[in-house]
């Protein structure tokens, strides 16, 4: 690895240059229990429910879970070795594809689409902890006056409050403290989702009637379904399969990394998938209709004692995703952008505000409006996904001189800094993923937006990058990893 001190001041800072091996102590547990903090929480409950409430029957809509969490393990496991050889961040791992400032459009991205999940994903965990809350101090649900600007009740809105600067305690203390939350928190929840999979089975007596509710596709009309639904499942994880380096960089080696996350992600996926979604068939057979908000059910219970320690546990579930999904990401993309003024915790902090800012309990209707908002992640993130593991893989075939990626005048200068090719391909995906949010006629193509994207970037940047070769002057000790 190229010395520090060779690093233009510019496009480094502590945070972003590459991680010394010595500090590399993440093992396959660690990144185990990072994907079960971030599966196990409230909206990924929600988007498992919502394909029932979507009309799929129980076993669709598992089978369905399961290809599209295979899928992304696959994007992950190759984005992933960049991090891993070189130990450096997504923002400065997408310099060899976009150049060293173009970078910072495709960083731009994955920050603004984490916040806004930040957003959701916080509103969601404050209403478990006003519901924690409200067990406690019963006047608490009285007062729901709503401010007109705002449009939520004084209560939620001092939940949101709290809950915000939760998320600044933990992640204010750094990487090491990312690491050591997530390692308890994320199993933390099958504590309470074994105990909802109890009562699902008493309440409906067993799993015949559970799994034997009828889907509403007959014949070929459930493949649509299918595909759309794995765009939402990958939707809701698109942006971990691009800044994957973030956590990567940490590990201790590749089979620390792939054997954790083969194991967190797909498999831990599922079972909790299974239990979501027994869960929400349950409730179907015992209220008449899915309750696709495991806040919502956890209030149907008279004890309050079941009450306060599920919304508890529901409320430390959303903080893990959040801390590892939705923070990590944007802190260093907008450090990125700002080497000099913004560090890790600063771009946090600006994460923070943002997210308040654009008020995302304005954004959360119903399970239809959840699967809108994973397809317009998905269309978001697809693109620059594809753009650099292409990159990586295909034009580069893994060449990477990592000390440049520090140079503004190296060869991922580009032109100017900027990558023409990449740009070109961004705006292509970014049009056909997303353009049927406001073009009718591409209406069709938005259900599947993470593919339409995906396929579209990658195939045009292997194109322009074939016809229209970059530099590769790649020294082979440049290439080299200790890494294994």
């Amino acid at each position: 690895m190229a010395a520090v001190e060779q690093f233009d001041p510019v496009l480094s800072n502590p945070d972003l240059n590459p991680t010394p091996m010595d500090i590399r102590n993440w093992n396959w547990y660690n990144f185990f229990a990072l994907w079960m903090g971030m599966v196990h929480n409230i909206f990924n409950y929600s988007v498992a429910a919502g394909l029932l409430v979507l009309g799929m029957n129980a076993w669709e809509a598992l089978f369905t879970i399961l290809v599209g969490n295979l899928i992304l393990l696959g994007i992950i496991v190759l984005n992933a070795e960049f991090g891993l050889r070189f130990g450096t961040p997504f923002p400065v791992a997408v310099r060899a594809s976009f150049g060293v400032f173009g970078a910072n459009v495709a960083a731009l991205i994955r920050a603004l689409v984490a916040i806004g999940w930040f957003g959701i994903q916080g509103y969601l965990g404050a209403q478990a902890l006003s519901v924690l809350i409200g067990t406690v101090a019963p006047g608490w649900h009285e007062f729901t006056v709503h401010i007109p600007v705002l449009g939520i009740p004084i209560n939620l809105l001092a939940a949101v409050v709290v809950y915000w600067i939760l998320f600044g305690l933990v992640v204010f203390h750094g990487m090491d403290a990312v690491k050591r939350f997530e390692n308890w928190a994320g199993p933390s929840v099958l504590i309470l989702m074994l105990f909802l999979f109890g009562w699902a089975l008493k309440s409906a007596h067993g799993f015949g009637p559970i799994y034997s509710q009828p889907s509403h596709f007959t014949g070929i009309g459930f493949w649509p379904a299918f595909f759309a639904g794995i765009t939402g499942i990958i939707g809701a994880f698109a942006t971990i399969g691009l800044n994957i380096p973030d956590f990567t960089r940490f590990a201790v080696s590749r089979k620390d990394h792939i054997l954790g996350q083969a194991l967190g992600l797909p498999l831990m996926q599922l079972f909790f998938a299974i239990l979501a979604v027994t869960i929400t068939s349950a409730t179907i057979v015992v209220y008449h209709h899915a309750i696709w908000d495991p806040v919502t059910l956890i209030q149907k219970f008279k004890n309050p004692v079941i009450v306060f320690l599920g919304a508890l546990i529901l409320m430390v579930a959303t903080l893990s995703v959040n801390v590892a999904a939705n923070i990590v990401s944007p802190a260093y993309d907008l450090s990125n952008l700002v080497t000099k003024h913004i560090n890790f915790k600063r771009g946090a902090l600006i994460t923070l505000i943002v997210a308040f800012v654009i008020m995302p309990w304005r954004l959360l209707v119903n399970a239809n409006t959840i699967y809108d908002i994973l397809d317009v992640a998905g269309a978001a993130i697809a693109p620059a996904t594809a753009i650099m593991i292409v990159d990586f893989w295909f034009i580069r075939k893994q060449h990477i001189v990592t000390n440049q990626l520090y140079s503004r005048h190296g060869i991922y200068r580009y032109y100017k800094g900027w990558n023409w090719r990449a740009l070109v391909c961004l705006a292509v995906g970014l049009f056909l993923g997303g353009a049927g949010v406001l073009i009718p006629a591409f209406a069709g193509l938005y259900k599947y937006s993470w593919f339409v994207g995906l396929f579209a970037a990658g195939i045009l940047y292997a194109i322009l990058g074939t016809v229209f070769p970059v530099a590769q002057d790649v020294p082979e000790s440049s290439t080299a990893s200790s890494v294994s």
